[in-house]
């Protein structure tokens, strides 16, 4: 009685403390539900479909890969259909905010929404995409946006209807590369034994692993900026350096993997407009994947701030990190259709001279 007891209350209090949990994360979505609906009702204009576009961030800059997105949907539509960016979608202090906002899109919380491609995997179950990201796949941003120009992703996208979802555009968004805050990332024996902050991205953290790091996830909120504590570094892309403030040390040429940007819209959502409005939407998507490339400055070294120190990976380092990093193209080519997708990026990649 006495040994049971205290094992019973500790279970009885942590089944209540994971309802509290589920009860805030729900109070927390149907907040948000709230507030897209007050938004949609407040700009609504008679004869103007509105539809609710969930942006992560507080700040629309923050997304400059979704912009020639939304130019060309209100260019098409002529005043009929019109996106509301609502920005701040999730907290500061959520760690996988990426996973909150396909959860509240697919349950039709906004009816559009964009996210890094690199989530979908974890959040959804859905694998099709993680291909994409194997490491040291792509050489460079010009190998990245040159492979989305032309690739033909739809069969990527597909299995997202299984999660009530339609992907619209994968769009390129830069190369995350090694960014140590306690000392330099370059060769497989730096990482062995750091705490690295990773996003919900099942190859990263595989990826990470493989390196003998721990990945742990981090809210935006938790970082810090430029006094970042309790990690050794991070995968990150040179246009996020300067805008947190970062200081440390940036491998410059170890591209991990691509920041690749999903639109995607709610299935349910999606078949409720009228099809010259869904044609509007996707040839927006189209014109977008084309364009988004041609838009975007190229990653500049030098233009990075003082804080930041430009770092080289050896030739030898860079083979040692594929060495280590081949059981995650392993795990990928696993299944068929990760076999499939690899094998398809490679050929395409080596006939683009881009493989590197």
């Amino acid at each position: 009685m006495h040994v049971n007891g205290p094992r019973k209350l500790r279970v009885h209090r942590l089944r209540n403390f994971r309802a509290r949990l589920r009860s805030r994360a729900l109070s927390a979505r149907l907040l948000r539900r709230g507030h897209a609906r007050v938004k949609r009702q407040r700009v609504a204009r008679p004869g103007v479909r509105t539809l609710i576009f969930a942006n992560p961030y507080a700040r629309p800059e923050s997304a400059p890969e979704i912009a020639a997105f939304l130019e060309h949907v209100e260019r098409l539509a002529e005043g009929r259909l019109h996106l509301e960016l609502v920005h701040g979608w999730t907290s500061p202090r959520e760690r996988d905010g990426e996973r909150t906002v396909l959860e509240d899109l697919a349950r039709g919380a906004a009816d559009l929404a964009w996210v890094g491609a690199r989530s979908v995997g974890a959040a959804l179950g859905i694998r099709a995409l993680e291909p994409l990201h194997a490491p040291l796949l792509f050489p460079n941003e010009e190998a990245v946006r040159r492979f989305l120009t032309i690739a033909d992703v739809a069969p990527l996208l597909a299995p997202l209807r299984e999660a009530g979802l339609v992907g619209l555009a994968l769009l390129p968004g830069g190369m995350r590369r090694p960014f140590g805050l306690t000392s330099p990332l370059v060769g497989p024996d730096d990482w062995s034994g750091k705490i690295i902050r990773s996003h919900g991205s099942l190859t990263a953290i595989a990826s990470f692993r493989a390196l003998g790091a721990t990945p742990v996830l981090r809210a935006p909120g938790e970082e810090g900026g430029r006094d970042a504590v309790g990690i050794d570094g991070m995968d990150l892309h040179p246009k996020a350096v300067g805008a947190w403030g970062y200081a440390g040390w940036l491998t410059w040429n170890v591209p991990l993997w691509p920041r690749i940007v999903l639109v995607a819209a709610n299935a349910r959502r999606l078949e409720q407009l009228t099809s010259s409005e869904r044609t509007v939407l996707n040839e927006a998507a189209r014109l977008a994947t084309v364009e988004t490339p041609q838009r975007l400055p190229a990653e500049r070294s030098n233009e990075l701030p003082d804080s930041v120190r430009i770092v080289v990976a050896s030739e030898d380092d860079v083979s040692l990190l594929r060495e280590r990093l081949r059981p995650v193209h392993d795990q990928l080519r696993s299944t068929p259709e990760g076999e499939q997708t690899l094998a398809y990026a490679e050929g395409l990649l080596a006939s683009l001279g881009g493989t590197g």
